[in-house]
């Protein structure tokens, strides 16, 4: 019967633990033969532990042990005392799991010695440490620095912008990785109404001018989708005859001349 009871004991242990993650970690107070009584060496123990660590710490399970001395029934009495003395000594703010084994644990070790079952296993966890740092400014991108230098300035002469706006090879697609600028153009557009563009396409390699024009209307359509005024707008194709680099040797030059600037006007 007894033996049952310690594979029971030890099944119980295996599932709690098994379910635990590896941020746990255990500290562990020790017990003179038969006492209850956290001796003053283990206070000053736990103490400078405390002083040591990096953060704040919640405690998650107390588990109490003792050695296989003395009735099975007394040694699972000596380990709730044992128990309770670490619980109210830490005072964990806390609901915690109270586990008491009493010599369950001790009576199948293989590596068994009465004074390391004389224990209470503190079960914790750190808390993260929060640093309140002062929030970083994003750099400005090139293209809000320009539309801002250009709203600044008191020249009438209009501002020509190369986005950075892809598109696949002979179609009017946009690439997906240019939306990220294209919502940056949609924002400017959006808290500065007096500023007004025109929208010009290019492709590269051989003359396409409904291309160009197409790419150019795609920048179109997705403002207008997104309520830019209509009014505020227009677009022309360029075919072939603006690239942005010549000659077109590499495929990296191809690519940057499928593209769109913006011209910014003021009203």
């Amino acid at each position: 019967m007894k033996t049952s009871l310690f594979l029971t004991a030890l099944c119980i242990h295996s599932l709690t633990f098994s379910q635990s993650t590896t941020n746990y970690q255990t500290y562990t107070f020790h017990f003179a033969f038969g006492e209850s009584t956290i001796s003053n060496d283990e206070i000053q123990k736990w103490k400078a532990f405390e002083a040591k660590m990096p953060s704040e710490y919640q405690i998650s399970e107390l588990k109490a042990h003792t050695d296989t001395v003395s009735s099975f029934r007394f040694n699972m009495e000596l380990a709730k005392k044992r128990l309770n003395a670490v619980k109210s000594f830490l005072q964990p703010t806390n609901k915690i799991v109270e586990t008491v084994v009493g010599e369950k644990e001790a009576q199948l070790s293989t590596n068994y010695t009465d004074e390391g079952f004389r224990i209470v296993e503190v079960r914790y966890i750190l808390k993260p440490t929060i640093i309140d740092e002062p929030i970083k400014t994003e750099e400005k991108t090139a293209l809000t620095k320009t539309v801002e230098s250009f709203l600044k300035t008191n020249s009438n002469e209009n501002q020509e912008f190369d986005l950075s706006v892809l598109f696949e090879p002979g179609l009017p697609v946009i690439l997906p990785s240019s939306y990220l600028e294209l919502n940056e153009l949609l924002d400017i557009m959006t808290v500065n109404p007096n500023l007004n563009i025109v929208i010009h396409g290019h492709v590269c390699c051989s003359s396409e001018p409904s291309l160009a024009i197409n790419r150019a209307k795609a920048v179109y359509a997705f403002l207008t989708r997104n309520n830019i005024s209509p009014k505020r707008m227009s677009y022309v194709g360029h075919d072939n005859k603006r690239p942005k680099v010549s000659p077109e040797r590499t495929e990296a030059d191809r690519i940057a001349n499928r593209r769109v600037s913006i011209e910014f006007i003021k009203q």
